[in-house]
Parts: C-alpha cells; sequence; structure tokens
C-alpha cells in the first residue's frame, strides 16, 4: 500500500467516521497496511503472514461468514490479483451490513504488471461506477489518485441494499 491510499483512507475515516467492525481483504501487510485504523478488525488474505487473521480465498466470503456481519469492508489494492473479482465483490455485498462502507482501491492503467502472485486488470472510474458497484450503492467519493509515481482508482461506497 502506499502513503498516499494510506492518507487517503485516513482521511475518509475522519470525514465519514467509518470505522466499527471492520473485514479487509488482502490484508496481508507487504508494504504497509492500515490496521491499526480500525479498533475491531478481521483481515484475510491467500496466505499467512503480517496482518493476516484468516487464511481464506475472497470468492468465498459467502461460506467464511454470516450476511450483514460487517460495518467497513476495505479492499486495497487487491481486485487486479483476483481473477474472480465479480466472486469477491458478491461476497462483499454479503458480508457488509445496509448502510455500511466499502473502500476500494486498484492501480488505473499505466501501472506497470506486479504480479503477487498474477496481475489480471485494471480499472477506470468508469468501471467502478458501471461494472464494479453498480445499483447497489451511493459512490461517495471516487477519484484517480497519485500513488507511489503512478496513479490509482479509489472509492469510497455506502451499501443502499
Amino acid at each position: 500500500m502506499t502513503k498516499e491510499i494510506r492518507a487517503w483512507v485516513e482521511q475518509a475515516i475522519k470525514e465519514h467516521d467509518i470505522g466499527g467492525k471492520t473485514l479487509e481483504i488482502g490484508s496481508l501487510d507487504v508494504n504497509g497496511g492500515v490496521r491499526d485504523l480500525f479498533e475491531d478488525y478481521i483481515g484475510i488474505d491467500q496466505v499467512e503472514g503480517k496482518g493476516v487473521d484468516l487464511v481464506m480465498d475472497a470468492n468465498y466470503l459467502h461460506g467464511g461468514f454470516k450476511p450483514d456481519l460487517f460495518d467497513t469492508v476495505l479492499c486495497l489494492e487487491v481486485l487486479e490479483h483476483d481473477k474472480n473479482f465479480h466472486a469477491t465483490l458478491s461476497g462483499i455485498e454479503f458480508v457488509l451490513k445496509e448502510g455500511g462502507y466499502l473502500i476500494l482501491s486498484t492501480p488505473a492503467n499505466g501501472f506497470p504488471i506486479h504480479r503477487y502472485p498474477k496481475d489480471y486488470w485494471r480499472f477506470n472510474e468508469d468501471a467502478y461506477r458501471e461494472v464494479l458497484l453498480g445499483d447497489g450503492w451511493n459512490i461517495i467519493k471516487l477519484e484517480t489518485i497519485p500513488s507511489g509515481g503512478y496513479e490509482a482508482v479509489i472509492c469510497l461506497a455506502k451499501k443502499i441494499k
């Protein structure tokens, strides 16, 4: 995670009083994280390591958690590595309470390939509005920001149904 993404998340937390029971998807601390910003936090990833509470594939959130369990879900710099990102997004909708917050970020077009373990996708702001989120979400803030010498698309959305 870059310092710019972390700063964006910190600002969103302050502006919108985000917190409560929080799930982070892709929580392995490779180059920093946001765990310390949340009190009631569970981090999942596909591998064990620093920042990971539970090893699981995000495509199977339906089987790992009860519905409407979390107040906040974070998915930061993960979906580009997820071959079945639609399954992960469906699981996020399943585990997030109505009125809950999602903070989602991905590298923008132009970001170099970084296989960890694979690198499949780049999404722009239109993809967030029409492909990734759609009708069940109120997009509060969506922008492309500088991130580690490149750009990332980052979004704060509220689940409305």
